[in-house]
């Protein structure tokens, strides 16, 4: 079989420069586009020389190849600490891992056969781009699901992140605490909730609507639209579901604010979400760090 160099430099530095891509979205560090490619260029070059200098025995082994890992992870992102160096190269790995497996899953699938020749795996192609856009689109749609189950969720539990609640041309900047616990949805709009303290937002919420949450005995909607005297405030109203220990069926009442704003960015930009607010008429933190709880998927989507 003809082996093109041409087309190997193209195939290998795209494929370098997605990985890359990947990780970097991966970790949500912004990195220079040249940065990138200069990285991408020199695993392609490893690849080359691989190719024509059969004698380069070293490129062949695994020590080599974990000092190209280095070496590309070092040129992509600007890294501070061996820390956050492992924590880059592991990512890196995932995305190789993931672009790997979906290359092979295309060659198993379509009945194209390969070899290897000095490290360097092949298949009987002169040119493989759609093993190209298959190992992509696998790769997005494995990169979705795993961020948002996994690494988004994991990444984000226990912290605490500022988000800013707008009602009426009025603002109140809030803390809470990303609950992965928290998988309350509007059953309506299926929008995320953030349950949080009525004392906090008291001043957004009616009275007679406030005592309803202190009763704790939450009426239905119509019962709830009866007795309130802030009749705009009838369609902001929600009621959500809910079971904990002790209770069963429980119903949190909420609303659904005109603006939500979460701050989950390290330049400190507000992202715009959309989410409901329930009311909860106890203490959330006993040292008064948090007044919500923010729901996992709010962060995924900011």
């Amino acid at each position: 079989m003809d082996i093109y160099i041409d087309v190997l430099v193209l195939e290998n530095t795209v494929i370098n420069y997605l990985i890359l891509l990947v990780t970097s979205k991966f970790l949500r560090i912004k990195t220079g586009g040249i940065r990138m490619l200069v990285a991408a260029l020199l695993g392609t070059i490893y690849v080359v020389v691989m190719l024509v200098i059969p004698g380069a025995g070293f490129y062949f082994t695994m020590a080599g190849k974990i000092i190209l890992s280095a070496l590309m992870v070092l040129i992509t992102f600007k890294i501070k600490n061996v820390k956050e160096f492992l924590k880059t190269a592991v990512c890196f790995y995932i995305s190789t891992f993931m672009f790997a497996g979906a290359a092979f899953a295309y060659i198993y699938m379509s009945g194209e056969g390969g070899f290897v020749k000095n490290g360097v795996y092949y298949i009987f192609k002169k040119s493989d781009t759609n093993m190209i856009v298959f190992a992509v689109i696998m790769t997005l749609i494995l990169v979705k699901i795993f961020y948002e189950s996994i690494f988004s969720k994991s990444r984000h539990k226990n912290a605490l992140i500022d988000f800013k609640i707008a009602m009426g041309g009025k603002e109140l900047e809030l803390k809470g605490l990303i609950d992965t616990g928290n998988s309350l949805r509007d059953p309506i709009s299926n929008l995320p909730v953030v349950v949080c303290e009525l004392q906090a937002v008291k001043q957004f919420v009616p009275e007679d609507l406030a005592q309803m949450v202190r009763s704790e005995d939450i009426p239905d909607l119509i019962k709830i639209s009866e007795k309130l005297t802030s009749k705009d405030w009838i369609t902001k109203i929600r009621l959500i579901p809910y079971s904990s220990l002790g209770k069963e069926k429980g119903m949190l009442l909420g609303f659904k604010p005109d603006k939500l704003y979460i701050n989950s960015d390290k330049d400190g930009k507000n992202t715009e979400c959309a989410a409901i607010i329930c009311l909860y008429d106890k203490v959330l933190s006993s040292n008064n760090t948090y007044n919500a709880l923010l729901s996992p998927d709010l962060i995924t989507v900011s």
